[in-house]
């Protein structure tokens, strides 16, 4: 018999076990961005300013009978050319810009 004023083995909990820590995330490396450029490109700018006035040429020479010497021959050329080149030019700074 059991007396009940004798307190009963009761039972122990067991400690659950705690998780391992997770491990610290490796570093991200830090990012440093070019600065904002800070106005026009006076050259590009410049350049674009002569094409127009190329294209105007020729354009009016299209639709008008406007006679320039030679802007009917030498217009569109030169605006193929100077698009070629502009677009070379572009390419090369994207591709110096990544690096």
């Amino acid at each position: 018999m059991t007396d009940p004023t004798i307190p009963q083995d009761a039972p122990v909990p067991t400690p659950e076990p705690t998780p391992a820590p997770a491990p610290d995330p490796a570093p991200r490396p830090e990012v440093t961005y070019l600065p904002p450029p800070t106005g026009p490109n006076w050259g590009l700018v410049v350049l674009g300013v002569f094409f127009v006035l190329v294209a105007a040429g020729v354009a009016a020479n299209q639709l008008m009978g406007f006679q320039v010497t030679q802007l009917t021959d030498l217009g569109p050329s030169v605006l193929v050319i100077g698009g070629l080149a502009c677009a070379a030019v572009g390419v090369v700074g994207i591709l110096a810009r990544r690096r």
